[in-house]
């Protein structure tokens, strides 16, 4: 302790140098990490300057482990001694160093040789090149999360300052560390925002595209009273308009076709609407029917609630009357192969009229005469019942009808009655279901007259057995109650290659003869009756023919 005046000047002089010298290292080590990232660069430019400023050989800094033993030398900066990078253990250097650095004091050795306390670990001491060390603790939480260490080869006995000073240059280079760790992670999280962001802007762009070319209409509609807020080019184009004409119009102004808004009050109950068929003009020209497949789903916020409706729309109005025009072909085909049955139908009867006219001419005989005039007037009325049954196959009802299905396939019978005669085929008819179906009779009738002229076609050549049956049955994949019809004949059956492509329009077995549409468009008028029609077929040797069965509910879609 100094006792006089000079003496106390002389060490208050030595403090004031040391703590100006403690402020300029600090500020060299801030200015020289002061933006830096790295923490592996940081602790090497603070271990440089601390290692030049107290003349040591070594200045390291360690990250412990969780098991507080355990510590990693990142990087550390050398004079006259090997780097110690690499991974150590506290007690095989001295139980005293783990003690105090886990309590958070500094273990301070001014020569290992001579200290107790490293006799345990004396030999890695020398193995490393220490005579003389400080090393200091970092506290995090009350747990030991580094140290900073600086090495001397020669004993030195370290002054308070000199601690406290590398007690300070730990907690700065510790602060750094952490906050260019802070940094870097909020560098990166800036750079995986930007990503995130240009992709998402990327993504946002493609829909963007992907949504405005789309070959279908995509619009988006708000639930009071279903106004547009949103629309493609392809859903204006339907209007004849661009997309900001529409928004903000409602779909009934848009589009005051019957049932619309109805299915809209579906969805927004949260039922979808999956490819329903919709029909009908637009507002912009009233005078075009066309027609579209639709598909209507809810948009659901983030509080379950539905806040929108978005809608899918594919107009097919060309497709439709591509197809109603072969369906027309179809039933005009059909009443061609006819002719020659309703022909030879009708010309029996008229023959007989003419003959009973002759004789009524040549009679004087009263009586006689009235009776062959009363003959001849049955002929007539029998042609007359064909005549009307024939017309009955082009003529369509525009609303369904409640249909007695026997009597319908005894009005086809009896127009395909010359045929059956001259096919010598035996005919079975088992007619058990008494229940009316509400129908369009004549797409029905045409659908039993193909399924009827397909079985004569299939036995041409010699006699067969032709088997029409009717019963109630049910859907079983619906459940539904309805009427089951089964056409079958025992002709060679059809193949595999021919079954699979059965309903495929324009194909046909029967040359230049068939069209090849009578089956398709009979599958398309079973199905928009809600029904379904099935076969199966046998090509061996002795049980062998094909067997088509029709199911249709008792109440079919009323267009």
């Amino acid at each position: 302790m100094p006792t006089g005046p000079e003496e106390q000047f002389a060490e208050l002089r030595r403090e004031l140098d040391l703590l100006r010298e403690r402020e300029k290292l600090q500020s060299r080590i801030d200015e020289a990490t002061r933006g830096a990232t790295d923490p592996a660069q940081i602790n090497y430019d603070s271990a440089r300057l601390l290692c030049q400023h107290l003349r040591v050989n070594r200045c390291a800094f360690a990250e412990v482990e969780p098991d507080q033993d355990s510590l990693t030398v990142v990087r550390d900066f050398v004079d006259g001694l090997p780097s110690m990078a690499g991974r150590y253990r506290l007690r095989e250097f001295s139980s005293a160093a783990f003690d105090d650095l886990v309590a958070g004091r500094p273990f301070v050795v001014d020569d290992a040789e001579t200290d107790p306390r490293c006799a345990e670990g004396v030999v890695n001491f020398r193995a490393a090149g220490v005579r003389s060390t400080v090393s200091y603790p970092l506290m995090k939480e009350g747990r030991l999360t580094a140290v900073l260490a600086v090495h001397s080869t020669q004993p030195r006995r370290w002054k308070p300052g000199q601690i406290a000073l590398v007690g300070s240059v730990a907690s700065r280079c510790w602060e750094s560390i952490e906050r260019a760790r802070i940094l870097r992670t909020l560098e990166t999280d800036r750079e995986e925002l930007r990503r995130k962001s240009a992709e998402s802007e990327r993504q946002h762009a493609e829909l963007k595209t992907i949504y405005d070319t789309a070959p279908i209409g995509l619009a988006y509609f708000d639930l009071d009273d279903y106004h547009y807020l949103r629309l493609n080019d392809r859903q204006a184009a339907f209007f004849g308009l661009k997309p900001a004409e529409v928004v903000g119009r409602t779909l009934t102004e848009m589009a005051p076709i019957p049932g619309l808004r109805e299915l809209f009050d579906q969805v927004a109950r949260g039922e979808p609407v999956v490819n329903f068929p919709l029909e009908g003009a637009l507002v912009t020209d009233p005078s075009e029917y066309r027609y579209w497949t639709v598909s209507y789903f809810p948009v659901y916020g983030a509080d379950g609630k539905i806040q929108g409706i978005t809608a899918a729309s594919q107009e097919i109005t060309q497709q439709k009357k591509a197809e109603l025009a072969l369906i027309q072909t179809e039933k005009l085909a059909a009443v061609g192969r006819l002719a020659a049955s309703i022909a030879h139908e009708i010309n029996n009867p008229l023959e007989s009229v003419m003959n009973l006219i002759y004789l009524a001419q040549l009679s004087d005989d009263r009586e006689e005469v009235r009776s062959l005039l009363a003959t001849a007037d049955s002929e007539l009325r029998r042609a007359s019942a064909i005549t009307s049954q024939t017309l009955r196959f082009y003529r369509q009802s525009s609303s369904p009808q409640l249909v007695d299905i026997a009597g319908l396939i005894h009005e086809i019978l009896n127009v395909y009655m010359g045929r059956l005669r001259n096919s010598h085929a035996e005919i079975e008819t088992r007619l058990r279901a008494k229940r009316e179906v509400r129908c369009f009779d004549g797409e029905i009738r045409q659908v039993l007259a193909n399924l009827l002229a397909n079985a004569l076609d299939a036995m041409s050549g010699e006699p067969g057995r032709l088997l029409i049956r009717s019963r109630e049955g049910t859907n079983w994949h619906t459940g539904e109650r309805g009427i089951v019809v089964t056409v079958a004949d025992n002709g060679p059956g059809m193949g595999r290659d021919v079954s699979r492509r059965v309903f495929e329009a324009f194909f046909t077995t029967k040359g230049t003869v068939g069209t090849g549409l009578g089956l398709w468009v009979s599958q398309d008028i079973v199905v928009r009756h809600r029904g379904a029609l099935h076969f199966r077929s046998s090509q061996g040797p002795v049980h062998h023919g094909t067997v088509f069965t029709m199911f249709l509910p008792f109440e079919a879609v009323i267009r």
